[in-house]
C-alpha cells in the first residue's frame, strides 16, 4: 500500500489508492445506469437517488 519511489519513499498516497478507485467505481458503475452526471460526486448522488447505489455505499 506505501509507495516506494519519488521524494515520499514509502508514503502513502492517498490519491492513488484512495481517491483514483472511488472515481473509476463511480465512472464504471454509471455505465449501467442512466446517470447523466459528469461529476463524480453527483454521479454518485444520482445513482442514491436512483436506487442504483445505497445511501450507506455513497
Amino acid at each position: 500500500m506505501l509507495d516506494k519511489n519519488g521524494l515520499n519513499h514509502k508514503a502513502f498516497n492517498l490519491k492513488t489508492k484512495g481517491v483514483v478507485p472511488m472515481i473509476d467505481f463511480a465512472r464504471v458503475y454509471v455505465l449501467s445506469s442512466a446517470v447523466s452526471a459528469v461529476n463524480t460526486q453527483d454521479r454518485l448522488r444520482e445513482l442514491i437517488d436512483q436506487k442504483g447505489l445505497s445511501g450507506l455505499g455513497g
